[in-house]
């Protein structure tokens, strides 16, 4: 399985007058004018689908519906390797970071056998 598919659906907000609006709409000259609510929460559910043939028929009758239903959304795809790759990459830094830092602390237990030797 090289491929996870995921499926971000958008929610829309409702404004104080009771009208809904798609989030990705501009704001209108009022709106620009007061503070952005930065607390605002939005919803957006995650689903995974694997490769198998029925995970893939499942896929596309979900998407026939949000259309049908008119709700926003966007299909990101990811590759597993390139998660893994993260993993290993954050692994290797940790541990060379570590190893760094278990090296800055011996050469100041021993700053006085080094400033012998230099002088």
């Amino acid at each position: 399985m090289l491929y996870k598919y995921t499926v971000i659906i958008f929610a829309k907000s409702v404004d104080k007058v009771g009208k809904i609006t798609d989030n990705n709409i501009m704001l209108n000259k009022k709106e620009k004018m007061k503070m952005l609510n930065i607390f605002e929460k939005k919803k957006l559910i995650l689903t995974e689908w694997d490769s198998s043939p029925e995970s893939k028929k499942n896929f596309k009758k979900a998407i026939k519906k949000l259309k049908a239903e008119n709700i926003p959304f966007i299909i990101v795809e990811k590759r597993l390797i390139s998660e893994l790759g993260k993993k290993a990459y954050i692994s290797y830094s940790v541990i060379m970071d570590t190893i760094l830092l278990i090296t800055v602390i011996l050469a100041l237990l021993n700053a006085d056998k080094i400033l012998k030797v230099l002088s």
